[in-house]
């Protein structure tokens, strides 16, 4: 029998010590009330061999319910980890449940690693999961405490190069995870490997439920195929297949990949449409400048004109839609109407160098229209 760590302090003591050493031969025959009241002496006095012995002995016992044996096995655990303070044993415990009983990942957090280990070991909290994960019997059950473990790590511990094996077993186990699916769409992303970030997101694209999240993944992906891997058409394709009904800033991919694809006829009528559905003025306005900047590169001046004029209508203090309008009205050889435009451009400049700039368009109209404008008009002040 061990010795007690703490002498008993009294006669009673001693007696209560003798009592209990009489009755470990007749736990058997005790009820579980009576067991359970031993257990606690005992554990009260450190005898931790002999309580490791009853407890075995009773978790073993094929009559004992789910809960009593997980609770055998959860005091097992506390005499190794508090009372002897040996950790290897705590683990090789917490394993042996595992294999026995198959407890869901919330026993184990809540009652195995925040109860006995406490809330704040993380350290510990770590190993007992790495250690315990593939005995679970449950797929879903691992995944979560997989999970667990993955967020302490980086999270917690700050051990970031720890987390893609984690994320593997995932994977292996749930092949559509989305948190892992995410994990490996930004890892592949930071060092640059677009096709395997590409492959991903497709994957997480197909495993999102919510409409919204199959957007925003798609809208992502079609990034990656524009910008990244300079591929317009699959770009293209995404967009249209996923994101038809969403907001601005995804039509506005869609817009880059239709210039990158010269199909001016479709980015047009994708313009229209979005022109349509615009009902911020500065939305309106960005749309009317891409259109008409459009139908200026197709030779068709005088839809650009109308386009860039009602842009100039809209937002008289936009120099850059002033200067679309200007360019358009060049083009079109206009040369009073653009005189006009630059008049009404100076009336709104309220920037120095914006007059400067303004004094050199000014310039350049009275050199390429010599002779044919009445006279040179005042330049702003």
């Amino acid at each position: 029998m061990d010795t007690p760590k703490l002498a008993p302090q009294s006669q009673s003591e001693i007696e209560k010590l003798v009592s209990l050493v009489r009755s470990i031969s007749d736990f058997g025959k005790m009820s579980g009330a009576e067991q359970d009241g031993l257990i606690a002496d005992l554990i009260d006095f450190e005898c931790y061999s002999q309580t490791i012995k009853l407890l075995e002995w009773r978790s073993k016992r094929p009559e004992q319910s789910f809960d009593q044996r997980f609770a055998d096995h959860r005091e097992l655990m506390r005499i190794y980890y508090c009372g002897l303070e040996d950790f290897d044993k705590f683990i090789e415990c917490a394993k042996l449940c595992t294999k026995q009983l198959s407890p869901t990942f919330a026993m184990i957090r809540m009652q195995i690693a925040e109860e006995i280990l406490g809330p704040s070991h993380f350290e510990e909290h770590a190993k007992l999961y790495k250690a315990v994960w593939p005995d679970l019997a449950d797929p879903i059950q691992q995944v979560l405490l997989l999970t667990r473990l993955a967020l302490i790590k980086e999270k917690k511990l700050f051990r970031e190069n720890d987390v893609e094996p984690i994320y593997a077993a995932i994977l292996r186990i749930d092949p559509h995870n989305i948190r892992a699916l995410r994990f490996y769409r930004m890892w592949h992303g930071q060092v640059g490997e677009w096709t395997q970030a590409a492959g991903y997101l497709t994957t997480l694209l197909n495993a999102y439920k919510n409409p919204n999240e199959k957007q925003r993944a798609a809208h992502e992906l079609a990034q990656i195929h524009l910008y990244n891997l300079n591929q317009p058409e699959r770009a293209k394709q995404i967009l249209l297949a996923h994101c038809a009904e969403s907001h601005l800033d995804t039509r506005q991919t869609l817009v880059e990949a239709l210039e990158r694809l010269d199909a001016y006829d479709e980015l047009i009528e994708c313009l229209d449409d979005m022109r349509a559905k615009a009902e911020d003025p500065a939305e309106v306005v960005a749309i009317l400048l891409k259109k008409g900047q459009t139908l200026h590169t197709l030779g068709r001046y005088a839809e650009a004109e109308k386009n860039l004029r009602a842009c100039v209508v809209l937002d008289p203090d936009n120099l850059l839609v002033h200067e679309a309008y200007v360019t358009s009205l060049i083009s079109a050889s206009k040369p009073a109407a653009l005189r006009a435009a630059l008049l009404d451009m100076a009336a709104h400049c309220k920037q120095p160098e914006g007059r400067q700039r303004l004094s050199n368009l000014a310039v350049s109209l009275n050199d390429l229209y010599a002779g044919e404008l009445p006279e040179q008009f005042p330049l702003p002040v």
